[in-house]
């Protein structure tokens, strides 16, 4: 495989061969070409002004201890969350998402419903895996620029924590989900900016209460609507 460098985020929607996928899905070889195997990547720059700090004494009491918290409650997304639960019946969705008495939605057969809860979880959980990409690298970025020791400690106990959750959302997408859309531009020109900025106070800001608070309100939103378990118990991880 090869590394294709694009300039801007890639627009297709990305398909996963999955024996529990709830319709039909065809066989990963019988769709793929040798260009759509290649690892994508695009390409951002920033102005990153890194600093050494060799005062190694506690400086913010308020840092260290979300530090502290982030080491005691460690949860591994592999033992943690059951990934062999089976696929939920989605027939209360509709009504915790209000669509039980919606005219256009309940005039869709029962496989245009299953089509559509596919996409609608689909995109949304993709957002989530997106989302939580982008605040594993500024959380990456910050254990350089930071100023302060235990910023750094903190940044870097934050980009662990990042990587569970990109993991737990990427494996979720694609064994229980079996389709990923692309990032919403949106989105998108909001990560965009937190990264390419040079100042470490606003991507601090831009981490913790832009990404992050867009986030915990995702996931309360998602733990309130989901019909699957799963999902619901890497929320409340991820609010942990």
């Amino acid at each position: 495989m090869k590394i294709e460098w694009n300039t801007e985020t890639p627009r297709k929607i990305q398909q996963f061969a999955n024996p529990d996928y709830p319709t039909e899905n065809p066989d990963l070889e019988d769709v793929l070409t040798s260009q759509d195997v290649d690892h994508v990547a695009q390409i951002f720059k920033t102005p990153l002004t890194g600093s050494y700090n060799w005062d190694y004494s506690v400086q913010d009491d308020r840092i260290k201890k979300l530090y502290e918290l982030g080491k005691q409650l460690n949860w591994d997304p592999q033992i943690d969350i059951d990934w062999d639960r089976p696929w939920p019946e989605e027939a209360g969705q509709a009504e915790l998402m209000n669509l039980h008495d919606y005219p256009p939605y309940l005039a869709l057969s029962d496989k245009e419903r299953d089509e559509f809860w596919l996409h609608m979880n689909a995109w949304s959980l993709s957002q989530f895996l997106h989302g939580e990409q982008g605040a594993l690298l500024v959380a990456s970025q910050l254990c350089s620029c930071a100023p302060t020791f235990n910023a750094k400690l903190y940044a870097a106990s934050q980009t662990f924590d990042e990587a569970r959750h990109v993991e737990v959302f990427n494996q979720y997408i694609q064994k229980r989900i079996g389709l990923m859309y692309p990032i919403n531009t949106h989105l998108n020109s909001i990560i965009d900016k937190i990264l390419t900025d040079p100042r470490w106070d606003l991507k601090f800001i831009g981490m913790q209460i832009v990404i992050e608070g867009l986030a915990l309100s995702a996931f309360n939103t998602a733990r309130e609507t989901t019909p699957d378990p799963g999902i619901e118990r890497y929320c409340l991880l991820g609010n942990a």
